[in-house]
């Protein structure tokens, strides 16, 4: 069996009612983890460039995370 039927298998068995107690550990650095850096990317001098020419405003449907406001298409 390859890798990716392996992973293909898994991915379409049945769901798992109770993931194991490891994976939910781990699950909650790897979410502490893309919180932090989406915070510290926030005030990289790229970010701010981007809020430069795209300022967000309020009536938008997408949010600005670590910069408040909202974007809209368009």
């Amino acid at each position: 069996m390859t890798y990716g039927e392996i992973l293909a298998d898994f991915c379409s068995g049945q769901a798992i009612s109770e993931p194991p107690s490891a994976a939910i550990a781990r699950m909650k650095i790897y979410a502490l983890d893309t919180l932090a850096v989406t915070l510290a990317g926030a005030t990289a001098d790229s970010s701010q460039r981007v809020m430069k020419a795209f300022p967000p405003g309020e009536g938008g449907s997408a949010s600005v995370f670590g910069g408040g406001g909202r974007l809209s298409e368009g």
